[in-house]
């Protein structure tokens, strides 16, 4: 029972927490800048009605799920012919299922994995804040909601190279 509860408890922090990130960090920065297309009292509203804003956050996650597995593809896909300098990345994105239906990989592998996924999503949730700040409230590269995203987007991804490192050791074992 408990390790079935553990299992959901991952997928639900995998999915749900860079869901609730993306739309905690696009509301403090409305409220740190006002938004020139939506007003403020309309997210007001919004924030008052639990229901529909647990259903944003829900949507946001499963988009940043949605784009997180179109890059867990491309990612597999870059590596599903095993040739020696990719082999570590095939067994990460490619036999990662096959040895998890084997019970090769342990609980402690699999949190370092889903630590992968979570960064990944965190990472998607960070590229859809740039793009509406970008393209939807016409913010300048030069305004600093800007260079903070991006600051923290880079930081973000430089998780996601170390914690790609950190998962191709632990897998490999």
């Amino acid at each position: 029972m408990f390790e079935y509860l553990a299992k959901n408890l991952w997928v639900l922090v995998t999915i749900m927490l860079p869901g609730m990130f993306t739309y905690g960090i696009w509301r403090l920065l409305l409220i740190l800048n006002p938004s020139s297309i939506i007003q403020t009292a309309y997210l007001t509203q919004i924030d008052e009605l639990n229901v529909l804003t647990w259903c944003i956050i829900i949507a946001i996650a499963l988009l940043q799920q949605s784009v997180g597995l179109v890059i867990e593809f491309v990612l597999f896909f870059i590596t599903r012919k095993k040739k020696m300098p990719l082999s570590n990345y095939h067994l990460l994105f490619h036999k990662r299922f096959k040895l998890a239906n084997k019970n090769k990989i342990t609980d402690y592998a699999n949190s370092v994995i889903s630590n992968l996924f979570l960064s990944i999503n965190i990472f998607v949730g960070l590229l859809f804040l740039l793009i509406y700040f970008l393209f939807f409230e016409n913010l300048e590269f030069q305004h600093w909601i800007i260079c903070v995203l991006i600051f923290f987007t880079i930081t973000v991804l430089l998780n996601v190279f170390f914690r790609i490192q950190t998962s191709l050791k632990v897998i490999k074992k």
